[in-house]
This record gives structure tokens, sequence and C-alpha cells, in this order.
């Protein structure tokens, strides 16, 4: 599957099997901070998914918010239940320079650091599993993975410049057969790493 057909599939049932999971909750939470007093901050949200709990919470908030993703049927699910954030459909890494999958994705690493401004906040939230083009599942469905390890994502969001502020790992098991996605033995536990970076004073 494409990632734009997998997602298409798994579509707002994803936000039941994600619900409540305390590492986003608690990103969210530390961005509310850092930006409390640049009201309205620009805050963009890529793998957007439905828009909750993330593109709610800051267009809720009073902040200028925009979620991409790269599946359709996920973002109309978005703009008729986030009426006040913006979204686009867009798959980020087909913007990006060609190369492997691991280039890839420190191209994008680097694009965010460009992206913004000074004093600016990231939170990278990832399955941190390195792979290149490697065939794997995901609740049910196959797909291709590519990824970089935790010690492999560290030092590659510091040599862009980023300050890592906080950083995180956690086992996550999403509730994805009470979500009608897949069956209990498609369904497994997988690694979930936050970064908290601030791009710094220039």
């Amino acid at each position: 599957m494409t990632p734009e057909e997998l997602f298409d599939s798994i579509g707002p049932a994803s936000e039941t099997a994600f619900a409540n999971f305390r590492p986003q909750v608690e990103s969210i939470e530390w961005i509310m901070q850092q930006i409390q007093d640049r009201k309205p901050a620009k805050v963009l949200d890529l793998g957007c998914g439905t828009g909750r709990p993330v593109c709610f919470a800051f267009a809720d908030a009073g902040h200028d918010v925009l979620g991409v993703d790269v599946s359709g049927v996920m973002l109309s699910d978005a703009r008729a239940k986030v009426s006040k954030a913006a979204f686009m459909k867009a798959d980020v890494f087909q913007i990006l320079a060609a190369g492997s999958s691991q280039d890839l994705i420190r191209r994008q690493i680097k694009r965010k650091y460009d992206w913004l401004k000074s004093e600016g906040v990231l939170v990278l939230a990832t399955v941190p599993v390195a792979s290149d083009q490697v065939r794997s599942r995901f609740m049910g469905r196959p797909f291709i993975r590519s990824g970089l390890s935790q010690e492999e994502y560290l030092p590659c969001i510091k040599q862009v410049g980023f300050e890592i502020v906080y950083h995180s790992l956690n086992s996550f098991k999403p509730k994805a057969v009470e979500a009608g996605i897949c069956k209990a033995a498609e369904n497994g536990e997988e690694p979930h790493l936050f970064i908290y970076a601030k791009k710094q004073l220039l």
C-alpha cells in the first residue's frame, strides 16, 4: 500500500486508536507553554490525520494552524470537525530531492529547521526504527517502512542547529481492535520517540 492508501484505509478510526496517548498530550502542553506569549503563533502539523487532538487544540487556543496530511479521507474528517484550522493534502517526502528514504528523512529535518523562525519550537514524534524501504505491516496493513533509530535521530537534529530540550521513548499499543481497524493478532506495541527542540536565537 502507498502511504495514502494506508491511511485512507484506516481513516477517522485512527483517532480512537490513539486517543489519550499521554506523550502526545504532554507534547501539546509543552508547545502551548512555549508559544503562550506569541498569540497568534503559526503552527504547522505535518501528518495531522483527522486534525485532533493537535490542530484542534492550537486552533481552539487562537493560533494560526495549518495541518498537512497525505490522506484525503482523514483530511475530509479534519475539515468537517476542526473548522478553525486550515488543511492541505500533500506528501512531504515528494517535495524533497531524490535519494534514499533515510536521506529524505534527514533533509526533512533540515527543512523543518529552515521553516522555523528564530526561537521557534519543534516536536518530532516518530517510530524510531532504522530501516530503508523495508516491507512491514501496520495495524494489519502492508506498507514500506523507512526510518532512523533514536541514536540516529538525536545527532541529526542537533547537527542542523536545533537545541534538544527533552526526549522520551515510550512503547504504545494502539486501540486498533476497539476502533475496528484490525484483528488482535495484527495489532502490536511499537516504540514512539518524542523529541522537543528549539531553534536558537539567531
